[in-house]
């Protein structure tokens, strides 16, 4: 099916929605966006729009970044000078049927999405696109991991929590630059890959006894795992890194009451702009053609 012609607002991100906006005009969409970096306009050929009413206005496609919404509900848009928000208002302008797709929605978003009758698609979700974005995720957190401790990562001992699509990859990342890797987790059977890949299985009922081994612990589950009491058991020069979505596993302020280093790392798939733009995209495009294809 042809996405030409097709009216779409993209909404938030940053490089890689970049690059998603180049590739979405090559296919002769018809593109319109708020809230991305200063040079889509260059691709483009005009200026952002100055709302996001006036950017979903008249469209059927609605495509948003996957590191998805804050707290406060705002959508990832690190370039942008001022917070951007969906509202209800904003949804009534899109042109029915329309679909959402994006990394996650908030419980709200999902609620005003099916008010106004527009179908969500959430891509973190989406097996195939996040094993592709994964080598990039990884070493996005491996820049992290050097920029925030004074130690080689070569014998340094890292507790990774979780074990799905990005840690698998994770795991054979920080295998490949000699760490010492303890997996952490509920299932028996991603403990036993874990194992099977060089990695010290733990249960995640035995992580308060261990945990102050760790130099590095990297949580990828987005349950909070790491509270006040939690963090307390940890070396004070530890390195907390969050890669999961909010509300995250970790907390962050009794991390810094407590005098523990800790990142938050969203949007680290902006690590390879252009890669995983283009691995996005793929995963977006073959959304937008199921959820929109002329029903008989």
């Amino acid at each position: 099916m042809s996405l030409a012609g097709l009216k779409t607002a993209v909404i938030g991100g940053d490089a890689r929605e970049l690059e998603i906006v180049r590739l979405m005009k090559l296919e002769g969409m018809d593109v319109k966006v708020i809230g991305l970096p200063p040079a889509v306009e260059a691709v483009l050929g005009r200026p952002q729009e100055k709302t996001v009413g006036d950017a979903i206005d008249g469209c059927q496609a609605l495509v948003l970044p996957i590191p998805g919404q804050a707290l406060d509900e705002a959508i990832f848009a690190p370039a942008w000078p001022e917070r951007i928000y969906v509202r209800p208002a904003d949804l009534a302008r899109a042109v029915k049927p329309a679909c959402m797709v994006m990394g996650w929605a908030s419980p709200t978003l999902k609620g005003d999405l099916e008010h106004a009758g527009i179908r969500l698609r959430e891509y973190e979700k989406d097996d195939e696109l996040m094993i592709l974005r994964s080598r990039a995720i990884a070493e996005g957190a491996i820049k992290i991991i050097i920029e925030n401790t004074d130690v080689t990562i070569h014998k340094a001992k890292v507790f990774l929590l979780g074990f799905g699509r990005v840690a698998m990859t994770m795991l054979e990342v920080l295998n490949a630059l000699g760490a010492r890797v303890t997996l952490v987790a509920r299932n028996p059977a991603q403990l036993a890959r874990g194992w099977e890949m060089g990695a010290e299985p733990l249960e995640l009922t035995q992580l308060a006894g261990s945990i102050g081994q760790a130099r590095i612990v990297i949580n990828t589950v987005p349950v909070r795992l790491l509270d006040a009491g939690m963090i307390k058991l940890t070396a004070p020069d530890v390195l907390l890194i969050d890669m999961s979505a909010p509300p995250g596993g970790i907390d962050f302020d009794a991390a810094k009451a407590l005098g523990r280093k800790g990142v938050w790392a969203r949007g680290l798939g902006s690590r390879a702009p252009v890669t995983v733009g283009g691995s996005q995209w793929k995963g977006v495009r073959k959304i937008l053609v199921e959820e929109l294809r002329p029903q008989n």
